[in-house]
C-alpha cells in the first residue's frame, strides 16, 4: 500500500477503510514479519512497521467508536482468526506435497536404475560360456534382486533372465499416489475457501498476496509430480491442478467460518 493511500485514509477515509487499514498492518505482520524491524530505544525494544507509525495506529484505533463500526471490526477480527487457523494447514499441505515430490522422484529414479541393473545382469549372464556356471550366476542374481521385484523371465527356447516385476513396484507406490491425490484436492479446497473469504469478507492485500504465493507452490508441486509419473503405468497417474474437481457450497463456507468459534 502506497504512503499516499495511507495518508488519504487517515485524513479522509471512512471508518471502515480505517479498520481495514488497521487490520492490513496486522495481516502483513502475520504473513511477512520480516518486513518489520526492531528498534532499540531507551524505554526498550520497539517494533517498526512498514505501514503505520505508532501514532497513526492509535489514531485508527480511536476511530472505532460507533456500535456498527465495532461490529464490523469484530467481524473482520473473527475472520482473521479463521484465516490464521487454516493458514498453517495449507502450508502443511504444501509441505506434504513437496515431501511426496522428493520421495516419488527418488523412488521412480531408483526404479529406473533397478531396471537398468537388470539389463546389465542379463548382459553379463550372456557372457557365461557354459550352462552350469550361468545357472549358478542366474540363481545368485535372482536371490539378490528379489527384494526389489526381481523375478524370472524366460521365452520358449531361450535361457532364463531377470526382469523387474511391475506389480511389486505398483503395490508399493500406489498408496502414496492415493495420498498425493487426496492431499492435492484438500489443498485446492482450502485455496478455494480462502479465495472466497478474502474476496468477499476479509479483503486484506497481504493475505491475498500470501495466498497467491501458496497457490503457485501448490500448482507447481502438483505439476512436477505429474511430470515424474507421466511415463508410468496408468494407475499411477495424478491429476494436474486444473483437472482437480472441487465443489464448495455455501454450507462449506459457513462451516469454514465457524470452525474456530
Amino acid at each position: 500500500m502506497k504512503k499516499t493511500e495511507i495518508e488519504q485514509i487517515l485524513k479522509q477515509g471512512s471508518v471502515k477503510q480505517k479498520i481495514k487499514l488497521y487490520l492490513t498492518e496486522m495481516a502483513l505482520f502475520n504473513v511477512e514479519i520480516n518486513t518489520f524491524t526492531l528498534e532499540v530505544k531507551k524505554e526498550g525494544l520497539s517494533i517498526k512497521s512498514p505501514i503505520l507509525t505508532e501514532k497513526e495506529r492509535d489514531l485508527l484505533w480511536s476511530s472505532i467508536k460507533e456500535p456498527k463500526d465495532i461490529e464490523y471490526y469484530e467481524k473482520l477480527r473473527t475472520l482473521n482468526k479463521v484465516f490464521l487457523y487454516f493458514k498453517d494447514k495449507l502450508s502443511i499441505e504444501n509441505m506434504r506435497l513437496r515431501a511426496y515430490f522428493f520421495f516419488l522422484l527418488s523412488f521412480v529414479s531408483n526404479q529406473v536404475a533397478r531396471e537398468d541393473n537388470a539389463e546389465v545382469i542379463n548382459d553379463l549372464l550372456n557372457l557365461y560360456p557354459d550352462k552350469k556356471s550361468r545357472e549358478v550366476a542366474y540363481k545368485l542374481a535372482l536371490e539378490k534382486t528379489k527384494v526389489w521385484g526381481g523375478q524370472t523371465y524366460q521365452e520358449k527356447g531361450y535361457p532364463k533372465y531377470i526382469e523387474i516385476e511391475e506389480r511389486h513396484y505398483l503395490n508399493f507406490i500406489s498408496p502414496h499416489i492415493e495420498e498425493v491425490n487426496k492431499t492435492a484436492k484438500g489443498a485446492k479446497e482450502l485455496i478455494g475457501m480462502f479465495k472466497h473469504i478474502l474476496s468477499k469478507e476479509l479483503p486484506l492485500q497481504p493475505y491475498k498476496d500470501w495466498l497467491k504465493n501458496e497457490e503457485d507452490i501448490t500448482i507447481d508441486t502438483i505439476n512436477q509430480i505429474y511430470n515424474i509419473l507421466s511415463g508410468e503405468p496408468g494407475s499411477l497417474k495424478i491429476l494436474k491442478y486444473d483437472e482437480i474437481e472441487t465443489e464448495i457450497t455455501q454450507e462449506d463456507i459457513e462451516d469454514f467460518k465457524n470452525s474456530v468459534l
